[in-house]
């Protein structure tokens, strides 16, 4: 083997050895912001099981990416003979990792402020570790901006500063958008100083011992993150005994859901019209949540995770060419079936939850004369969705999407349609014809029996 191919070799295997440095600190930067952080910082983080087992998958996809990418970056100072140094070589495990993270972000249809200074860092990285290969003064001044660790936390500051920092309810975090750029491109700063600063006081250590320190954190920090998430349970809080959370008063539950409601012209959250007095009036006795994210813009695919706890890609409850309407959840538990298995669903000898007085007074028409308007309600109408059948004693709820709600109060009978009248076309009127009809069959169906 000739001088030249043995020192092809060397940078090759040199190059992969920091792709793969580079990638893995990428992920631990990662895993430490999405998942250390949320548990530290707040009480209410709870990681799941799958975290872990994602997490190590990830980890694993990382270092074959970097082994792969740094390997395929070195190739053309294999080629050309370029001064294969270290930080040379080390820039190039950072130019792979900003190169692929820019890539990534482009590839969205759509990009907020703060993404786009993600690709722009990204870009930025990879342009570096180029002029850190091809000129020896570049080199000097910006080989201090390819430390793994340095350009990891240079990649995800400005995503994720303004989507955790910025979004705090804090007044003294910038809100105008000038600010928030000053902001973060002050924070960048903070980052690459800190990392100049450290490159001409710390003298760079020899052999594999920069190897074993970036091991040791690695390891250190994994197995921080694994215990406090065995340690704690779903409300924060270190995990109690099962008998000592069996003696636990048992909560009583309602949910209510008030579908497409905008936070933003909610007073509650700070818009200026009072739009919600008494929701505002509840919230000082109760806990409000100030950071609540919907898993989807569709009615069908939000409650089916609200009621079951999984993101709509694993509950499969909304639009799929494959299941034009939605594909089965299977054997997945529902809130209703938890709360009935662990007896908290209306305990047998337990009060209603509504007295019948109650529910007279929602069912009591509200509106103007000639108006079948209840409380929150609609009531039997001369031509009614609820169909021929269902009592004048009767309240019901219509969606958009098709779905609707009828109860007699009379002969305690409910019925549910659950479907969508807006595919293939919203335009569509027929279900005004399907859901009378449906309450008919159901009424027909039932007939001589007192419940559903």
């Amino acid at each position: 083997m000739s001088k030249r191919d043995q020192s092809a070799r060397q940078i090759l295997f040199s190059a992969s050895l920091h792709g793969a440095a580079a990638w893995c600190a990428y992920g631990l930067v990662e895993y430490t912001l999405s998942g250390l952080w949320p548990l530290l910082t707040n009480s209410t983080t709870e990681l799941m099981p799958w975290f872990w087992s994602g997490t190590g998958a990830l980890f694993a996809i990382y270092a074959v990416l970097g082994v792969l990418l740094g390997m395929l970056a070195g190739v053309p100072v294999a080629i050309f003979g370029s001064e294969a140094t270290r930080p040379a070589i080390r820039a190039l495990g950072s130019g792979t990792l900003g190169l692929a993270f820019a890539a990534s972000l482009a590839s969205q249809p759509s990009l907020q402020r703060s993404e786009q200074i993600g690709v722009a860092v990204g870009c930025i990285l990879a342009a570096v570790a180029v002029l850190v290969n091809v000129s020896t003064l570049w080199r000097d001044r910006l080989a201090f901006l390819t430390g793994p660790f340095t350009a990891s936390l240079l990649l995800l500051a400005s995503p994720w500063v303004n989507r955790v920092i910025f979004t705090s309810n804090a007044q003294w975090f910038p809100q105008s958008t000038f600010g928030k750029l000053a902001a973060t491109g002050a924070i960048l700063l903070v980052i690459a100083g800190i990392s100049w600063i450290a490159s001409t006081r710390v003298a760079p250590a020899p052999g594999l011992l920069p190897t074993l320190r970036f091991a040791s954190a690695f390891g250190l920090l994994l197995a921080l993150g694994i215990g406090l998430g065995i340690g704690y349970d779903r409300t924060g809080r270190l995990a109690l005994p099962a008998q000592a959370q069996a003696t636990q008063a048992r909560p009583n539950v309602v949910l209510l859901s008030l579908d497409t409601v905008r936070a933003d012209h909610l007073s509650l959250y700070g818009y200026a019209r009072e739009t919600t007095p008494h929701l505002a009036a509840l919230a000082k006795e109760a806990t409000l949540y100030a950071n609540a994210y919907a898993v989807s813009d569709m009615t069908l695919a939000t409650h089916a995770s609200m009621f079951t706890g999984v993101y709509p890609r694993s509950h499969g409850a909304h639009y799929m060419q494959s299941h034009p309407l939605g594909q089965p959840m299977g054997s997945l538990p529902t809130l209703p079936e938890i709360l009935a298995a662990s007896g908290n669903l209306h305990p047998k000898g337990a009060s209603p939850i509504f007295t019948r007085d109650t529910v007279e007074c929602f069912a009591l028409r509200q509106g103007p004369d000639g108006s079948s308007r209840a409380l929150g309600w609609d009531t039997p109408s001369q031509e009614s969705s609820a169909g021929h059948h269902f009592s004048t004693n009767s309240i019901g709820h219509l969606g958009f999407s098709g779905c609707s709600l009828w109860i007699d109060l009379d002969a305690s009978i409910a019925a549910v349609l659950l479907t969508n009248r807006t595919w293939p076309d919203r335009q569509s009127q027929l279900i005004k014809r399907v859901r009378p009809a449906f309450h008919d069959a159901v009424r027909k169906a039932l007939s001589g029996q007192q419940t559903l």
